[in-house]
């Protein structure tokens, strides 16, 4: 009896979303100190680095007995594409097996904690919240998330304070790893901060902005001025940081956010015709955004202005000795407004095209780099790591990353790989607008709509979701899962 009574309890332990959810903040806060580089240091030089491959197989173990004891959660119209992307990696690893078989194989295990383990469970916990996602409740879920917020937002306002000092103090080092040279402090006009990248940090500052902005407009009490000032270090970060597409995401988010909420407004006041409500919501819209741009504009050049006078002799010294300006950015200029990524496209583009094998199902996601470098040497993809950064060519056989997601997709599983990401896009669309036209949008679901929106515009500058297990992946596939268990109520209701 006490046998039956334990394995009951362990089924519904495995079984339940929560327990998805908690393995997937927990893989974010490894992601997130991983971003950080001293913590990254400290991790990568130490036994601390079998955290990914133990959490590897935690999910892998979790997975499989959640398809044993849950296989409903899998069965559903929201998982056909998921599994369809799994079926597309095994598939391009198997037909591909000569290159980078292992990494292809690791991809594979994160994928399917990713996208089958992880997804599955934030599609249930949106389905199960009341169509008034209230962030005060004292359900579980929603205790687990205000603790990963606060908890992340601490981490993150602190390693952002560390990388303001170095800003004012115009610190600039490098840290050797086995990865490379690592930039750290400020340099050429970018903020990078104890961060990995620039990019890395003003995409999970802007995540973290919107888990701030969130609790800000829910959360009572003096708690809300520390999320006041997550907010205002995050806008920090994100400016100066000097990454462009994350700040296009942002301004993209804004327009069509506010669009979005002033025609919700009008509609359901009834004010005046549906075609005018638009009209005025975009013009609206267009306005805030553009008030928000340039305020985000004059923002850092006050930032640098004053970092500039808090350090005239040192500019001054750094000028004379190097030639350019440290707070300037100096990687852009009007031959190169695209910081060269119009030659990397350009170059995966004719690759593909002059390959007809791998029109369908590429090269797989592990072993297109060490085919390319292989069998196009003169390529500038390939060309700019071996005479710039022979570490990462001769010993991690590294070439230029495609920095644009559908391109990362084609050259890793075809135009099967391609379709099925525009399947996805187009699913999640029409969801989010039949929802959207139910009048059930609320600020939890604005927040995510934001986080969805930014990402999907900063990957087409960057390859930073689809088979990869980081921050960026981990925040785009919980807040997707979330949104579509969400709209599901609605597609319920009209069925």
């Amino acid at each position: 009896m006490n046998n039956s009574l334990g394995f009951y309890k362990f089924k519904n332990a495995i079984s339940t979303p929560i327990t998805g959810l908690l393995y997937g903040i927990i893989v974010l806060f490894y992601q997130v100190i991983y971003v950080i580089v001293p913590l990254r240091m400290e991790i990568s030089g130490s036994s601390l680095s079998l955290i990914s491959p133990l959490l590897a197989i935690a999910g892998l173990f979790l997975l499989i007995m959640t398809l044993l004891t849950d296989p409903e959660r899998f069965v559903r119209r929201e998982m056909l594409i998921p599994w369809l992307m799994i079926l597309v990696l095994c598939v391009t690893t198997v037909l591909n097996w000569d290159k980078s078989l292992v990494d292809n194989i690791k991809t594979i295990i994160w994928q399917g904690n990713l996208l089958l383990l992880i997804f599955s469970s934030c599609i249930s916990i949106g389905e199960s919240t009341k169509e008034r996602f209230d962030i005060n409740n004292k359900t579980a879920v929603v205790r687990i998330a205000r603790i990963a917020i606060l908890l992340l937002l601490l981490i993150w306002d602190i390693a952002i304070i560390v990388s303001l000092v170095q800003y004012y103090d115009l610190v600039y080092y490098r840290v050797t790893s086995t990865e490379g040279f690592i930039n750290q402090g400020v340099n050429g006009g970018r903020l990078f901060g104890v961060f990995i990248t620039p990019y890395k940090s003003a995409l999970l500052s802007l995540y973290m902005l919107v888990a701030s902005a969130l609790c800000l407009m829910m959360i009572e009490g003096r708690i809300r001025y520390f999320y006041l000032l997550s907010f205002f270090l995050s806008v920090t970060m994100i400016v100066l940081s000097g990454t462009r597409s994350v700040l296009l995401g942002m301004l993209s988010a804004s327009l069509i956010i506010i669009s979005m909420f002033f025609s919700d407004c009008i509609f359901k006041n009834r004010i005046t015709k549906p075609v005018f409500c638009i009209l005025v919501s975009v013009l609206v819209a267009i306005a805030v955004t553009l008030f928000i741009g340039l305020m985000l504009l004059e923002y850092g050049n006050a930032l640098k202005n004053s970092a500039r006078m808090i350090n005239r002799e040192k500019v001054q010294i750094i000028e004379q000795n190097s030639g350019y300006d440290l707070l300037e950015r100096s990687d852009v200029n009007r031959e190169n407004i695209s910081n060269n990524r119009f030659y990397i496209w350009y170059d995966y583009m004719q690759i593909f095209a002059e390959e007809p094998r791998i029109i369908l199902l590429g090269y797989s996601p592990c072993g297109f780099m060490e085919y390319i470098s292989a069998n196009y040497p003169d390529r500038y993809i390939v060309k700019y790591y071996h005479d710039n950064k022979p570490y990462e060519y001769y010993c991690r056989h590294e070439i230029y990353d495609p920095h644009n997601t559908p391109i990362l997709v084609l050259i890793s599983t075809g135009l099967v790989g391609l379709i099925l990401l525009l399947v996805l896009v187009f699913y999640t669309l029409k969801r989010i607008f039949v929802y959207y036209r139910a009048g059930r949008f609320r600020v939890a679901d604005y927040c995510a709509l934001a986080v969805l929106i930014t990402t999907f515009t900063a990957i087409m500058f960057e390859s930073d979701i689809f088979y990869l297990c980081n921050t960026t992946s981990l925040v785009f596939w919980m807040t997707l899962g979330f949104v579509l268990g969400r709209t599901e109520q609605t597609v319920k209701t009209q069925h």
